[in-house]
Parts: C-alpha cells; sequence; structure tokens
C-alpha cells in the first residue's frame, strides 16, 4: 500500500520539467609536448531544461493509473483488516458461548450425577427396578459426551482466535 502511494509521488514528477547539469574538463593541443601546458586546459560547463510539452495525456493517464492502483492497495488492505477483525470477534464469541455452555453443562452433570446416585440407591433399597438406574446413568453419561464435545469445540475456537489473530506455533 505504501509503495502504491510512493508511486502516485513519481508519477507526478514525471510530469514536471527537468533540469540536467553536465561538465567537462580535460586537455587537448595538436602538440604532444604542449598537452599539460595551461593553454592546453579547457573546461565546459552546460545545463539543460527538458519539459513534456506535449504527450496527448499520456503522462495524465499514467497518473491517474497510479492513483487507480494505490486505491485497490488501499480497498485490499482495508478488506483484509476488516476480514481479520471479523474472524477475532467470531472467535472471541463463540468462545464466550462456549464457556456459557460449559457452565450450563456443568449444572447439569451435577444434577444427573445427584439423580443417578439417588437412583442407585433407591435401587439398593428396593423401591426402584434396576431401569430406572440405568436410565440415570445414561443421562449422566449423554451429558458427559456433550462436555467433551464441547471442550473439543473450545480448543478449536481457541486455535481459530490465535490463528486469527495472527499467531503461530511450530
Amino acid at each position: 500500500m505504501h509503495a502504491r502511494t510512493a508511486d502516485i509521488g513519481v508519477a507526478k514528477a514525471a510530469q514536471l520539467p527537468s533540469i540536467s547539469l553536465t561538465g567537462s574538463a580535460g586537455f587537448t593541443s595538436a602538440d604532444l609536448g604542449e598537452l599539460l601546458n595551461r593553454p592546453s586546459q579547457f573546461w565546459n560547463i552546460g545545463a539543460g531544461l527538458t519539459a513534456p510539452i506535449f504527450d496527448a495525456g499520456r503522462l495524465r493517464a499514467q497518473t491517474d493509473q497510479v492513483r487507480a492502483r494505490a486505491d485497490e492497495a488501499v480497498a485490499n488492505y482495508r478488506q483484509s483488516a476488516l476480514v481479520a477483525f471479523r474472524e477475532v470477534d467470531d472467535a472471541l464469541v463463540a468462545l464466550r458461548e462456549q464457556t456459557a455452555q460449559g457452565a450450563a453443562q456443568e449444572e447439569a452433570q451435577t444434577a444427573a450425577y445427584a439423580t443417578a446416585q439417588m437412583a442407585r440407591t433407591r435401587y439398593d433399597q428396593g423401591l426402584a427396578n434396576y431401569l430406572d438406574v440405568t436410565d440415570a446413568e445414561r443421562s449422566l453419561l449423554q451429558i458427559q459426551r456433550s462436555q467433551a464435545q464441547l471442550a473439543g469445540a473450545r480448543y478449536a475456537s481457541t486455535v481459530s482466535l490465535i490463528k486469527a489473530l495472527g499467531g503461530t506455533w511450530q
């Protein structure tokens, strides 16, 4: 983006006149013996000014083209930044929701564990059949499986957040 912006200045400078200074110095003589004497020395200084007079709008079109490339680079940079911000925000929201779900599932597991313990106690006392025990334990296992899946999703969201922030691991 910075390079494209700098190119605009180069394109504008191409439209301006340019000044050149030249010079030369040396010795000249028809006779080799007189070559290093003072009258054989010469010097020359010249200046030149060149300016684009008629280019049929070529330089202006080049400047407009360079400006368009710079605008495109800025738009691409903004788009990349917006995508990065969205990815970070999405990962943070997912982590926040998964943390809330984890707390709710923790409460559900505590309740399911208490229910399974109560069903086992009732079965041991002869107040319930074994089907109640298996049903309560099945509910507890489903909640534990759900917690494991949620933990995996939280790990994936954490990796997505690290990646969105530009982090790497090696």
